[in-house]
């Protein structure tokens, strides 16, 4: 077992255990976005959630793998990206940076409503 922390994706967290074949994929992924081999990066983040859907660091690929959608251009699936990891970890500590992520990449497709509604319910969620 490996300690892990998704690079990006908030400092306040602390370090999970994750085996070692899963941090080897990680690795890789992560090896491809610094060689700018972006479209097996986005391979590599989909062949994870496919064989490891129920890992403990499953919301941070999710994440890492909507940044890297978004990073390519592909707008539509980090959409997708960014709304399952809302779906599947809504009440998880990167939830608020995910709804911002979204809206963002809303925004970037030029759908001003959805990334004001989503703009919207993170104020809401503010206020609580």
């Amino acid at each position: 077992f490996l300690l892990f922390l998704c690079e990006g994706v908030g400092s306040a967290q602390s370090p999970i255990t994750v085996p070692r074949e899963e941090q080897r994929i990680i690795d890789n992924a992560n090896q491809f976005i610094q060689r700018g081999q972006l479209v097996e990066a986005i391979q590599t983040f989909e062949l994870f959630l496919v064989k490891y859907p129920k890992s403990v660091i499953t919301s941070n690929v999710l994440i890492q793998l909507g940044d890297t959608l978004v990073q390519q251009g592909d707008f539509k699936k980090a959409e997708e990206a960014f709304l399952l990891f809302l779906k599947k970890f809504p009440q998880n500590d990167q939830a608020h940076t995910v709804r911002n992520k979204l809206s963002q990449t809303y925004l970037k497709m030029e759908k001003v409503h959805e990334a004001l509604a989503v703009w919207d319910r993170v104020e809401k969620q503010d206020e609580l």
